[in-house]
Formats: C-alpha cells, structure tokens, sequence
C-alpha cells in the first residue's frame, strides 16, 4: 500500500485510488503522463509476479495494436470483444506452434501465457489503440523474432496474425498495425531478478496511468489474465 499523501480518489471513480509519485511498493513506476490508477499497478504487479512464480524464466514484451486507417472499424471497436478475441487467436495460435514443435522435436515448452492491456480513448481518431504486456515462458520464447519479414515464423507474426484476425483485415494488411514502444520493448525476467522486474513493471506502469482512461462505461479500459 502507498503512503496516504500519495494518493486522492479517482474523480471518475471513487472506488479507484490515484497515486501521483514514485515509487510504488519500491518500484519505479512512470510519472511523466499524471497519475496512475492504484488498482491497476496492483493487478500488474500480481500478474508478473505470477508469471514468474510459474516458470523459471519469464519473457515479457511490450507491444501497441492499432486499428487501420484503410478499413471500417469493428462494430465493437470500443468494446472489450476485441481483445478478448485477440487474446483468444493468439492462444491458438501459440498453442499450435507449441503441438507442431512438439511432432517435431518429440517435446516443448508451454508457452504459459500471460497478459496485461489497457485501452486508449481520445486518440487517433476514435480509433482507440491498445498498449499491451505479454508475459512468456522463457523456455519457449526468447524473442519477438524476425518482425521484418511477414513469413518468419516468429512470435511477432503470431501477435500480427492474431490481431488482424481480431479486427477482421488480412493478415498482409496489418502491416504496421502492430509494433514495439520506442526503447527496450522485451526482457527476460528470471526468478529473484529485482532489476529485471523493476525494469518490466516501470514500462509496463505506463499502461496503468488514468490519462485518456474511459470510467463509468461497461468497457473495462483495462485488465489482465486471472491469476
């Protein structure tokens, strides 16, 4: 729990607490875009934690999905189905890559995903974009791979395959529609690494700042995998 004098109530939502300095529960976390909903560095941090309870080694990657400016939005653009369904094509499809591995090599590493996003509203020209953490197996992914060629078979056209399929434009089509913060987008978390995780939460705390937030719809503007 942060200490009194760093917080004050969410205006938009009064069960929410704002917390206006670093750090949180000794973590740094980032301060630049305003205050940053209590609760969802809460659920942030209890999600990496998670993930690096459930495997020796954690690969975490920051990426932002983007609607295109050439085709008609979803009818549930500003909805939470989106990214259920994007959540819901990439576990299929690493779930696939992990049955098509293991014919292969005769064994595999569960990809064990886990994930964190949160939703923008007032930008892009009612096109909200997504900021999102995936969060690995270490053992399974150690990189994004080749995010240049559109036909590697890499974890990054696994994410542009499964986003394009959530939105409903060909894949060849996604182009650009999915892609990496400017700066270190990915790290690889191993156990009792406190630099390492003070690395991912302070990137990944971007996503839980109240700016650009939608509160009091039944679209949540943010969540993450159950624990």
């Amino acid at each position: 729990m942060s200490d009194d004098h760093h917080y004050k109530r969410n205006p938009f939502n009064t069960n929410q607490r704002l917390i206006f300095s670093s750090p949180y529960l000794g973590l740094p976390i980032q301060v630049a875009q305003g205050p940053s909903v209590e609760e969802y560095l809460d659920k942030l941090l209890r999600t990496i934690i998670t993930a690096s309870l459930a495997t020796p080694r954690v690969f975490a990657v920051r990426i932002d999905l983007r609607y295109s400016r050439r085709a008609d939005l979803p009818a549930d653009a500003t909805a939470n189905a989106v990214i259920e369904r994007f959540i819901a094509s990439l576990r299929y499809r690493l779930n696939s890559n992990y049955a098509c591995v293991k014919v292969r090599d005769g064994k595999a590493n569960k990809h064990h995903l886990r994930y964190v996003w949160a939703r923008e509203v007032g930008q892009e020209s009612g096109r909200p974009p997504y900021h999102v953490l995936l969060l690995l197996n270490g053992d399974a992914y150690r990189s994004v791979g080749d995010y240049t060629n559109p036909d590697a078979d890499c974890l990054y056209n696994r994410i542009r395959g499964a986003w394009a399929s959530a939105i409903g434009v060909d894949y060849h089509n996604a182009s650009g529609l999915v892609s990496l913060p400017p700066g270190r987008s990915s790290w690889m978390l191993h156990q009792s690494d406190d630099q390492a995780l003070e690395d991912v939460f302070y990137a990944a705390s971007y996503l839980c700042k109240a700016a650009t937030k939608e509160f009091g719809s039944r679209a949540h503007g943010f969540n993450a995998s159950r624990l």
